[in-house]
């Protein structure tokens, strides 16, 4: 277990590993530069295989509460998280066979900005389960914006979802596929 205020828990670009991240505290943190990008979220988890993210509370980020790329098979569960300035929860390139389920995710202090998405699925998800979820107050409960053709099988059932603008986004639009 681990408290983190005003600094995130960053774990990357290290390949073929497994991660817990479990049972950890992180709030109020400021939006930074790292290796000339833009951070702020509260995990940042890259690379991994059978991971499990469990159990966390993450309150009051600039960016993403949970950030994860390249995770393959690996579940995310039982996280807190609200007061998000970016995502409940991005997930971006190679996210694939992975359940994300019984998590909550909340905006309520900071005003809903255009990609204030409950979770986030970008550059070319495929086969993720989203169930048993609370989601609310975000501007989509869910986004699928790979920029390509999206493919693959997504289960999204039996969440809660409530004061969110739009349920599903996804871009492309299935009737711009062809």
């Amino acid at each position: 277990s681990l408290g983190l205020v005003g600094s995130e828990m960053c774990i990357r670009d290290r390949s073929s590993l497994t991660w817990t991240v479990n049972d950890n505290k992180i709030q109020n943190v400021a939006m930074g530069t790292y290796y000339g990008g833009n951070y702020g979220s509260g995990i940042q988890l890259w690379t991994g295989d059978n991971c499990t993210v469990t159990n966390n509370v993450v309150s009051n980020v600039a960016n993403n509460g949970l950030n994860l790329a390249w995770l393959l098979n690996s579940t995310i569960s039982g996280n807190v998280v609200s007061d998000f300035a970016g995502a409940g929860m991005q997930c971006d390139a190679d996210f694939n066979g992975n359940t994300i389920t019984q998590n909550v995710f909340t905006r309520s202090s900071i005003p809903a900005a255009p990609s204030g998405d409950g979770i986030r699925l970008i550059a070319s998800p495929t086969s993720v389960t989203i169930t048993n979820n609370k989601i609310s107050g975000c501007a989509n409960a869910v986004a699928i914006a790979s920029g390509q053709p999206i493919t693959g099988t997504f289960t999204f059932t039996n969440n809660n979802l409530a004061n969110n603008t739009c349920l599903l986004y996804t871009s492309p639009s299935p009737r711009d596929r062809g």
